[in-house]
């Protein structure tokens, strides 16, 4: 798979824009709750849902992915520390 940077690149714009459906929609699902902290949830779900179909926009330059990667590595790693 890594030697063929285009089937890379279009696996992973689509795992992007899945991910992104799945987020909004389960933010939508949660805004619908009764409880007002899953109220909350379901709003930061649905703006990551949009920012994850955004991204994959832009996962279809390698070196957009590139930097998309790292920023993702970096994060992970900050995340892990704490």
């Amino acid at each position: 798979m890594f030697g063929h940077i285009r089937a890379f690149e279009i696996l992973t714009s689509f795992w992007l824009y899945l991910s992104g459906l799945v987020l909004a929609a389960s933010g939508v699902i949660y805004l619908f709750s009764k409880a007002k902290y899953v109220k909350a949830a379901g709003v930061l779900g649905i703006i990551m849902g949009v920012v994850s179909i955004v991204l994959g926009t832009f996962a279809l330059n390698p070196i957009a992915l590139a930097a998309l990667i790292g920023i993702w590595l970096i994060l992970t790693g900050i995340t892990r520390l704490l």
